[in-house]
């Protein structure tokens, strides 16, 4: 069976920076939908990294969901029954997407605490005092800088970063807030995270899946994190970085980096994973399905798909939230004014 050709990233850090490249290819008519459900296994097999880290067994998933496949069924059915089978991943980057649908794993922070609120935010913290400079937010909060980025897709200029710099130099700590942040452009989480270190450093490890075989991996890589060039200093007081389960992708990438570094701390709940950066095809119907093509570990082997853990692990209580208090600000602003 010959697949549309596949869009593969193999830079890592152009697996997030770049858009999506489309290619269109003329679809032949009256494809069986057991072709399409043959073409979306076949694909996943071949390029999706984590089965033994989840392990699935993608053979018995095959069998569970083939009885549900006839010729005759219609496109949303076939859909549907595609959707659930990658859910058996519970993997956020795995999706399919049609005209008429999109499927997503959202397991990573359902049935999890929030642990956030931009009510409070707005009216106990900014108060209209904020200042916004592309993605960033940033708050004077007297001796301690706070910073929120709520999603890495909206770029950072050189201009606002070097800005940045200068509002946070003598500051003796630095909040970052990147609860919610769903992920986005992981040259962003590179940029943010080299405003907060004087050395270039090692923050983990990666590879890719390079073969059809289970364990077709390239060999594991060092994932370095360089001092943003042309901003002097670069920032290396405390910083405090929050975090939900609802961070997720190049903000479990931007976590692990921070938490790489001695004056780092994370606070919160664990993040929501997504440590695999995504492979796609377009199957013969036009329909278009990724899933995660590579692996990444901390400095301490730990796969951060699972989610990258808190140093201090919190969750917002209801009588702070009735007294309209962020429980995980107030514990970042007492450990950087320590």
């Amino acid at each position: 069976m010959a697949f549309k050709k596949k869009i593969v990233f193999v830079a890592f850090l152009a697996l997030f920076s770049l858009g999506c490249e489309r290619f269109y290819f003329e679809n032949g008519e009256n494809i069986p939908q057991s072709q399409i459900f043959e073409e979306a296994w076949t694909f996943t097999k071949q390029e999706y990294s984590y089965f033994e880290l989840k392990g699935v067994n993608w053979d018995d998933v095959k069998q569970k969901y083939l009885p549900q496949i006839n010729d005759q069924m219609s496109n949303d059915s076939l859909f549907n029954v595609i959707g659930k089978m990658l859910d058996e991943l519970k993997d956020g980057h795995n999706n399919l997407s049609s005209p008429f649908n999109r499927s997503r794993s959202w397991d990573w922070f359902l049935d999890f605490p929030e642990n956030y609120d931009a009510t409070i935010i707005e009216r106990e913290y900014f108060k209209g005092k904020q200042r916004y400079m592309d993605g960033l937010i940033y708050l004077d909060l007297d001796s301690i800088g706070y910073v929120s980025y709520r999603s890495f897709s909206n770029e950072i200029e050189d201009e606002n970063l070097e800005l940045l710099s200068k509002l946070i130099v003598d500051k003796k700590g630095v909040i970052i807030d990147v609860r919610n942040n769903g992920g986005g452009s992981l040259t962003n989480a590179y940029k943010l995270a080299s405003l907060f270190t004087d050395v270039d450093y090692f923050a983990g490890f990666d590879r890719f899946k390079i073969g059809p075989g289970a364990n077709d991996f390239s060999d594991w890589q060092r994932v370095q994190v360089s001092n943003y060039e042309g901003i002097e200093p670069p920032f290396t007081g405390k910083v405090a970085v929050l975090i939900n389960r609802k961070s997720y992708s190049a903000t479990s990438f931007f976590s692990m980096f921070m938490q790489a570094r001695p004056n780092c701390m994370l606070i919160g709940d664990q993040t929501g994973g997504g440590g695999g950066a995504p492979s796609f095809t377009e199957l013969s119907n036009g329909w278009l399905l990724r899933v995660s093509a590579t692996q990444t570990q901390d400095n301490d082997s730990y796969d951060i798909e699972l989610g990258v853990k808190p140093d201090i692990f919190l969750n917002m209580t209801q009588s702070s939230i009735n007294q309209g208090k962020d429980d995980i600000i107030e514990r970042a602003l007492i450990e950087l004014s320590k």
